[in-house]
């Protein structure tokens, strides 16, 4: 999670991470700056879904299987302005694209172990 959450463009730190409901996630994302943010797991659903509280707002992950692969649908609501909003839709895009690459990677991977 570390190598993709950031997107590429912030290194991120993980402290925490108990993706269950009630449990909690604390990470540092770096920069030129230093962010730290915590939050909570408010669900968490296999396979389907997981809601959890951002230092702003709330984030929501829905996952469905598509032919081909996995369709996300992330809603992150509570964002106070528009600055904001930008800013963050800036910062999740690259994360979904830096995942995107990853799991690419690793197909890539598995299916070279099965020649």
């Amino acid at each position: 999670m570390a190598k993709w959450y950031g997107g590429g463009v912030m290194d991120v730190e993980i402290h925490a991470l108990e993706a269950e409901p009630g449990g909690s996630f604390s990470i540092t994302m770096r920069d030129d700056e230093a962010y730290d943010v915590e939050g909570e797991f408010l669900e968490v659903v296999e396979n389907e879904q997981i809601v959890h509280t951002w230092y702003v707002g709330q984030v929501t992950v829905e996952l469905a299987d598509v032919a081909g692969g996995t369709e996300i649908v992330f809603t992150h609501d509570g964002l106070p302005d528009r600055a904001t909003t930008d800013q963050h839709t800036e910062g999740w895009v690259a994360a979904i694209e830096a995942l995107a690459t990853a799991v690419e990677k690793r197909k890539g991977r598995e299916s070279d172990r099965h020649k």
